[in-house]
């Protein structure tokens, strides 16, 4: 009878603690388990006429735009995000309507200054887009008070816009640098931009 009654207690206790596990908790709330760092996603190529540009995302990004105090769309961003969106891959296109070379390289020196708020630059080189001036850097900072992430972004200044294309998230939800360089490579202009070039 006492071994009964310890096999009962004992197969209660395994049973609670099936149920009571990460996988059987996130089950039970629905929850979709992280998809890791190199989650089966599919390329998709994205291409704004507006804004004209292209460029290869690793899947189906969410497009955003943003209003300055006086209504006037200004910022936009497409952004494709996963392992909780830890990891996300970006283009942003502002428009700062400078031109010379004078105002252009005043809003470089002012995007270099609000990237290293916000981050620890670990390089940052002079680049082009064709004829068109542009800025890569690299840099980190830590997301969530604990995990430190990695940053690689290009700025490219045309035609009175600024492009900036991105990617940022902790090594460990990181893909494949290939896919990071497939990204950041994939960014090009396209139609009216590049005919004003």
């Amino acid at each position: 009878m006492r071994l009964c009654a310890l096999f009962v207690a004992a197969t209660c206790l395994v049973g609670l603690c099936v149920l009571t596990s990460p996988q059987a908790q996130a089950q039970k709330d629905g929850k979709k388990k992280d998809e890791g760092p190199n989650p089966n996603f599919k390329w998709e190529e994205v291409t704004s006429k507006e804004f004209g540009f292209t460029a290869n995302f690793p899947g189906k990004p969410k497009e955003k735009s943003t209003k300055n105090k006086a209504g006037e769309e200004t910022l936009h961003t497409w952004t494709a995000g996963f392992a909780r969106n830890l990891v996300t891959y970006k283009v942003r296109v502002t428009s700062v309507y400078y031109r010379t070379p004078e105002e252009i390289k005043r809003n470089k020196e002012a995007t270099i200054k609000g990237w290293e708020k916000e981050f620890n630059i670990k390089s940052k080189k002079e680049i082009k887009l064709g004829d068109d001036p542009g800025l890569e850097i690299e840099g980190w900072a830590f997301i969530e008070g604990k995990t430190r992430a990695e940053l690689k972004a290009r700025s490219y200044w045309v035609n009175g816009r600024r492009y900036t294309v991105r990617v940022f998230g902790p090594k460990s939800g990181l893909s494949d640098p290939a896919d990071i360089a497939k990204f950041l490579d994939s960014f090009k202009l396209v139609g009216e931009e590049e005919k004003k070039k």
